[in-house]
């Protein structure tokens, strides 16, 4: 394997299959996390939470883009995983959203993602 920009790369057949199994067990086990966290919030601590988030992104939107830039620079070094997961995640919903894959084929989909 070889390191960029502290990802692991892989460059074999099997490396790639060790990588996508990593990731794979790391996605289950983050989507596990999300959904007990969001059972067990009530609907103000959810209301609350996405408009802290929005707050959050509206504070972020007002930084000169050089500050912008240096906060997503952090955010993807230090978050990779976490960041990797989500985006796979907005990509299937998305995609079962504009027709490309039925609901079950979605959940099937997520399901197999590393947690």
């Amino acid at each position: 394997m070889i390191e960029r920009s502290g990802l692991m790369v892989a460059s074999s057949t099997s490396e790639k299959l060790y990588v996508l199994n990593q990731n794979q067990q790391r996605y289950n086990v983050n989507r596990d996390c999300i959904e007990k966290r969001v059972n067990t919030m009530s609907q103000t601590e959810i209301t609350e939470s996405l408009q802290t988030s929005t707050s959050f992104y509206k504070l972020f939107q007002t930084l000169p883009l050089e500050i912008r830039q240096g906060f997503l620079r952090i955010l993807f070094h230090d978050n990779p995983s976490e960041l990797e997961d989500f985006i796979l995640y907005l990509a299937c919903e998305n995609s079962r959203k504009e027709g490309f894959l039925s609901d079950l084929e979605a959940q099937s989909f997520l399901q197999s993602l590393p947690q």
